[in-house]
């Protein structure tokens, strides 16, 4: 499982994987990508929790190498 992110790390990381941001309400921002049909929301924390994360990257349909890519980051 990948380290402990913040919202704006995963917000530029999915950026970069293809998602566009079309909503924000609050400190919730709602991305969409059209290549992997599918949509997530991204809480602006300070600090994601493991289960939201492992969640987040479900929905977005990562690979487990595009997973450990975050890793990295």
């Amino acid at each position: 499982m990948p380290k402990i992110v913040s919202g704006l790390e995963l917000l530029k990381f999915l950026s970069k994987k293809g998602f566009t941001v079309y909503s924000q309400k609050g400190s919730h921002v709602k991305m969409i990508s059209l290549q992997r049909k599918t949509k997530t929301i991204i809480p602006m924390h300070k600090e994601i929790s493991t289960k939201t994360l492992r969640e987040i990257i479900k929905q977005a349909k990562l690979t487990e190498e595009e997973t450990s890519e975050l890793e990295k980051s």
